[in-house]
Formats: structure tokens, sequence, C-alpha cells
């Protein structure tokens, strides 16, 4: 018998990653060779038994065998420890297509890190997702496990709520997305369930907040790709390949993620593996996913389905996104100091009871730049549904949430009066309607002139909708597509970009729409849309002669 070098299920992995056994993307490389540096450099102790206890214990109860990227990741999370007895291993983050077994993954690890086995008391196992429905997927596989398991019956008390471990007093439950209620838990491990759908991080830090308190605590997340740009998800991406390419020092985070590499991969189904390493021992989902392409290959929306949730290549639909993510991402370019500039500047809003969206737009270089910053109404009705993390944006700066019923016009109008003390604002654009609430406070700040001379000083009133959309969307285009459209790092904007969509009207005509009306909010972006429909009002040459005081 061949002796094992780290462990029989380590080695089993980096035997089939590393002489191409199985297809797998370039992330999964990346972890085979930081997962053994580790091993090779480092004082680790390799536990074979609890590993075995972990792989054997559960596949003796549940209706399945593991399958060698499961036993990898098993052999991670419960064998490796550092001499001080502390995991080497206690974040996972676990990406995989859908139908790979994610939930089954988590179910058989909550159930087994519940049980004497594993040999911690008290300790806690949290299934947390956005949704009700989601966080019970893996607690319901257990608790049918035990409704048909005499032996388990007798191990666990349980409701449709909880289970309890009666010798380990564990419990495993199931929370969802309202995290105040969940404060200060004494979690012994968190398990996060389709974090593509996490815009912020309220409950994560609620859920692990309380760990550390139990010996071998640890995180895990597991997920497919997603629709949320700029989120949870695009975090753990970023952080991912900052671990496997060495850029974070005594880092306990693995990430084990599985997906295409590239887009056109997809053209051979021998590539599939790459996004769902389980797809070779299921031939029924193989032919289900064979039939699914032929249907995406004709119809964008369900090849925007399939590349994102089946190979995690997150596709936008391109009939109908502003620009791509990455795009998007190109808006965070360092800003040029802008002192003196002549610019333009937006301002948007659907109701004073919610958010206000303004900004600067300078033209410099062949690109646009723009400074924003929203006014956010701390009672608006729609609040609660917005998961952009605000108290983040307003400690950058970005916003100002305003505890009052409505925001009040004259702030807005001194956010503009106070940038024309640093900028030379030649002109402000905004629809009619939103002008109403703005004549008196624009009036007393000299902005906005009723005589017939001087017309309405330095406010332009914008038509909103088609017309203008339609003049504006060819310069947003190019801007984005060409990376000469620039919010610096502004998160909020990145937010509000991406949460527009646009439509194209049946004389061929454009039009920029909200994706969701009220939790996914776009005040800034058409803001923005406002202050391109005026950028003539800049001149192209724009370097401002600064001299200094000479005394006569």
């Amino acid at each position: 018998m061949k002796m094992a070098i780290y462990n029989k299920y380590i080695d089993e992995w980096f035997d089939l990653v590393e002489n191409n056994k199985i297809r797998t993307c370039e992330e999964q490389k990346l972890l085979v060779k930081y997962v053994k540096n580790k091993l090779d450099t480092e004082d680790i102790i390799i536990n074979d038994d609890e590993i075995e206890k972990a792989i054997s214990i559960p596949e003796k109860y549940f209706p399945y065998k593991f399958f060698p990227w499961q036993k990898f990741i098993k052999a991670c999370m419960y064998g490796l420890y550092y001499k001080d007895g502390s995991l080497v291993f206690n974040e996972f983050f676990i990406m995989v297509g859908r139908g790979a077994g994610k939930n089954g993954e988590i179910s058989t690890d909550a159930f087994y890190m519940a049980s004497k086995a594993h040999g911690v008391m008290n300790y806690n196992i949290d299934f947390v997702a956005t949704s009700e429905e989601q966080a019970k997927t893996s607690f319901m596989d257990i608790y049918e496990l035990r409704e048909n398991d005499k032996k388990i019956q007798k191990a666990f008390y349980a409701t449709l709520e909880k289970m309890v471990n009666r010798t380990t007093k564990s419990t495993i439950q199931y929370n969802t997305s309202n995290a105040k209620t969940k404060d200060g838990k004494r979690t012994g491990c968190a398990i996060f369930d389709e974090i593509h759908a996490y815009e912020n991080y309220d409950n994560i830090k609620v859920f692990t907040s309380g760990l550390g308190k139990r010996p071998k605590a640890r995180i895990i997340y597991i997920t497919t790709d997603g629709y949320v740009r700029g989120g949870v998800l695009d975090d753990f991406k970023k952080l991912s390949r900052d671990v496997l390419e060495g850029r974070v020092a005594n880092s306990r985070f693995f990430p084990f993620i599985c997906k295409l590499d590239d887009e056109k991969e997809v053209e051979d189904p021998g590539n599939w593996e790459k996004a769902n390493p389980s797809l070779r021992y299921f031939p029924d989902l193989k032919s289900t996913m064979l039939g699914e392409y032929e249907v995406a290959k004709r119809i964008p929306a369900k090849m925007q389905e399939f590349m994102t949730k089946r190979m995690n290549i997150p596709k936008q639909n391109e009939a109908v996104a502003v620009t791509s993510w990455e795009n998007i991402e190109a808006t965070n370019q360092a800003i040029p100091d802008l002192t003196n500039q002549m610019c333009v500047g937006g301002l948007d809003y659907a109701s004073t009871r919610d958010f206000v969206g303004c900004g600067l737009l300078f033209k410099k270089d062949g690109k646009r730049y723009w400074l924003h910053h929203s006014f956010v109404c701390k009672n608006s009705p729609t609040l609660s549904l917005v998961q952009y993390d605000l108290k983040v944006a307003e400690e950058q700066g970005l916003c100002t949430i305003v505890d009052e019923p409505t925001i009040p016009p004259e702030i807005v109008v001194e956010w503009f009066f106070n940038m024309s003390a640093k900028y030379n604002i030649l002109a402000l654009a905004l629809d009619k309607f939103r002008f109403g609430l703005l004549k008196e406070p624009f009036e007393a700040i000299g902005w906005y002139k009723r005589d017939t001379e001087h017309k309405d000083g330095k406010i332009i009133i914008v038509r909103s909708g088609e017309w203008t959309d339609s003049m504006v969307y060819p310069i947003l285009e190019a801007g984005f597509d060409n990376h000469e459209i620039v919010y610096g790092d502004d998160s909020m904007m990145r937010w509000y970009t991406n949460n527009t969509y646009v439509e194209t009207t049946g004389k061929g005509n454009k039009t920029f729409k909200k994706i969701e009306w009220q939790s996914r909010k776009t005040d800034g972006f058409f803001a923005l849309i406002h202050a391109v429909s005026i950028e003539e009002n800049i001149p192209v040459y724009q370097e401002t002669e600064i001299f200094d005081a000479i005394d006569f």
C-alpha cells in the first residue's frame, strides 16, 4: 500500500489537480500550492483519526458518499492543527457551481460538529441565509434524517426550529436575515448559505462576533456566483486571490473556488467540471445541464443564469445592463486635484423622504470625473430594505444620513454652495419636478433669478425620461466601455450604477430604469445623467490660470 505523503484524502486531491486527472480552474491549482506550502514550511500536525471520523461518521448516516473534493475540504477543516492546538484553517469559503452538493456538504458538517465525536461541548452551529427557505435547507436535511433513524432520534432532541445533541448539548438551528435579534450569540460554527445574496456584512458581523468562545470555532461560507456586484461575494473573491497569491500573511482563510477560467470554455462540456467537481459522478445532472445549455444559446436571459449559477462566471444580460460590472469597477480610478476647475452639477431624487443624489461633473484629459454625495432620510419607509452598507458609506463621506421626517432642501442647496467655494460650478441640472421644492433655497444663494435678464442663473431645467436618456446613453456607453468615467473609490456610485438598467422603447430610444423600486436606489446615477445632459456648458479647454497675488 502506498504511504500517504500528507493524508490520503489530501494526497488524492493534490494528485487529481496537479496531474490534470480532473479539469480544474486556476484557483484550484493555486489552492493546492497554497496548502502544500503550508504543510511543507509550517509546524503543522495532521490528525488522521479526526479526519477519518469527520468523513466516516456522516457517511454512516447520510444516504451518499463524499467525493474527493469534499474529502479534501473535510481533511483541511478537521485534521490540520498547529502545535498550540489551534486550527490551521478556521474560515472556509466554498464556491462551486449549482448542483455540486453544497448544502449536503454543510449538512454533514453541522451533524458531525454537534456530535460527541467532534469532542466539543456546547458547540452551537448556526445556518444563516437571507431567506428562511434557504436557511432551512440544510437544517431540514438533518431533521429529516433524524425522523427516519431511531439512533439519531436518541442522540438528538429536535423541533422544527432547533436540534440539540443530548450528550454534547450542542445545537443546530437556522437563522434568517433579521440580524438584530441574534446579537450576542455564542456560536461555535456559523455557516452562511448563498452569500452571493448578501449586500452588506450585518448578518455576518452578528454571527461571527461571538466566535472564539468555543474551541475549534469555524466560519463556513458556501455559494454559487450571483448578480449582486460590489457586495460580500466580490469582497471574498478578491480576498481569495490575495490569499492564494501570498499577499495575506498568517492567513487561516481557506478559499475553495471552482469556476471556468474564461467564459468561452463553456463551449466544451468537458470543462464544466471546473465549476462543478461533482459533475462526473452525476450523469443525470450532466444531461440536464446539456439541455439547459442548448436552450441558453437561444435565450440570452437563460445564458446569463447558466453562466452565473452553473459555471460561476457572472454574466450580465447585456441587453439591459447599463454596462458590465468590470466597467463599473473600472470607475475606481484616482481623481486628480480639480480645485478651481470648471464643472456642472446634477441633482436627482424620487422623494425627500428617501435619497437625494448630488454631484459635480468635470471633463479633463479625456475623462469625466464625477464627485458625488448623497443625502439619506433615516426615517425612509424603505430604508430597512436597503442592503447596501450606508453606515460605512457615511463614515467614508459618501453620504449624510439625515434624522428628520424629510431631507430639508436647504442642506442639499448648501452642499452645492459649499462646493462652489472650491470648484467653478457653471450650471446645475435637475428636472422640473425636483426644482419646485428647491426653487426658494437656490434663489436665496443667487443661483436662480426670476427676472428675464438673468433668466435662471446657474439652474438648468432638463427633461427627465426618454428624451434626455436617449441623448445621454451613447455618451455614457462609450465612457464606461473606454473606462473614461471616473468615480474614484465610491462604492455608493458603483451601487447606484449597478441598480440601473436600460430599456429600449418601441421607437428604438433608450431609457434608464431602476431594477427594483424599493431596495435598489439609483438617485446618484440619475444625477449623473442630468449633469451629462448639460456637459456642453463645460469648455473643452479647462486649465485655470492661477496668478500669485501682486502688490502694486
